[in-house]
């Protein structure tokens, strides 16, 4: 995935772990890259809660919905 803010482009990587917990399995989603080139330094300490703000809602929101489909099958 790439952020791309005026013109300035920022890669991100995404996974995905899958690990046996009990009875079932813990699924961990994250993403990891480097806004810093994109925006002056003022702004950097502001947009990483943001970004958490953010993106988190849409892997909490992906990870219920996995785990509906999986608990449906």
């Amino acid at each position: 995935m790439t952020f791309i803010m005026k013109g300035k482009r920022a890669p991100a990587k995404a996974s995905i772990r899958y690990v046996p917990a009990g009875d079932g399995t813990e699924v961990t989603w994250s993403m990891k890259g480097d806004l810093a080139s994109m925006m002056p330094p003022v702004l950097r300490g502001l947009m990483k809660p943001m970004m958490s703000g953010m993106i988190g809602k849409n892997f909490a929101k992906g990870l219920a919905c996995l785990k509906g489909k999986v608990e449906a099958a």
